[in-house]
């Protein structure tokens, strides 16, 4: 018996059921992440989220720069600090 290509042109394909695998992905992987959502500061992240450049005008082109100002942190991440002061400005 031979099937045409009409024949399987017209038959429905079958759904794949990938949703579930998905869900369950989300699902865990959420999961794994509770537990730091309640989480603060650890080590030195208060010296990255409270530098005062970050909320200076001029305060990225200290960033680059590398000027010597008191408020200078961390000056060998200037990517860093960008990225933080983006988000600020966002």
């Amino acid at each position: 018996m031979s099937v045409s290509y009409r024949q399987m042109a017209t038959q429905p394909k079958p759904t794949p059921a990938w949703w579930p695998q998905a869900l369950l992905l989300i699902t865990l992987t959420f999961a794994a992440y509770v537990p730091a959502m309640r989480a603060g500061f650890v080590w030195d992240d208060d010296r990255y989220a409270t530098n005062p450049l970050l909320d200076k005008p001029r305060g990225l082109i200290q960033i680059w720069t590398l000027e010597r100002t008191p408020e200078t942190y961390y000056r060998e991440f200037p990517v860093v600090y960008t990225t933080f002061w983006l988000e600020r400005r966002l």
